[in-house]
């Protein structure tokens, strides 16, 4: 059976993290989510270069998150 590299493990979660919600309204629990799933998945990768790489975007969202809490705003787009 086919398994993905680290490297590919960590593309998929930074895709993640980076893409705009398809649901109005749920951007926030659907990044809170995909946060939480990509700080497992870092536990388990043993490539360096694919772990450095995801947590170095798992802080980068972080960082935006708490920017938006401490702004005050909600981090959702206005329409």
């Amino acid at each position: 059976m086919y398994r993905p590299s680290d490297m590919e493990i960590a593309l998929y979660f930074i895709r993640l993290l980076r893409a705009p919600c398809a649901v109005p309204g749920a951007e926030r629990e659907e990044k809170e989510l995909y946060i939480r799933q990509a700080t497992r998945a870092l536990l388990n990768l043993s490539n360096p270069f694919a772990a450095r790489l995801l947590k170095k975007e798992l802080d980068r969202v972080k960082a935006l998150r708490s920017l938006h809490i401490l702004s005050g705003s909600s981090g959702e787009k206005d329409e």
